[in-house]
């Protein structure tokens, strides 16, 4: 079962992401959130590294989400998975609707 740690995520200045950690039968696990990713859900061309944190924050929960399918995809398929296997990018999102009703 993977549970995810309380705390905030932190800005990688090298790789533009998000990172967030998580708990999986004792293992530490990173996830990151990347820049193209937290750009779809805010529906942004760009940010700066303090609104990606706060985009992350608004969206944790879907971030989480998208996480831990990709987690349990990868865990069906792949024994002893490495922390840095866990990269959620835009194509790992379910975003909301831009469709208005008509």
């Amino acid at each position: 079962m993977l549970q995810f740690i309380d705390q905030a995520g932190s800005y990688d200045h090298i790789r533009q992401d998000i990172h967030f950690v998580a708990v999986s039968d004792g293992e530490l696990l990173t996830f990151r959130a990347t820049k193209p990713a937290l750009l779809a859900f805010a529906r942004l061309p760009d940010a700066r590294p303090m609104q990606l944190l706060n985009i992350f924050d608004a969206f944790r929960g879907a971030i989480e989400l998208a996480a831990q399918r990709k987690f349990e995809a990868a865990s069906r398929r792949v024994a002893g998975l490495g922390s840095d296997d866990f990269q959620i990018g835009p194509e790992d999102l379910a975003l909301p609707s831009t469709a208005a009703a008509d």
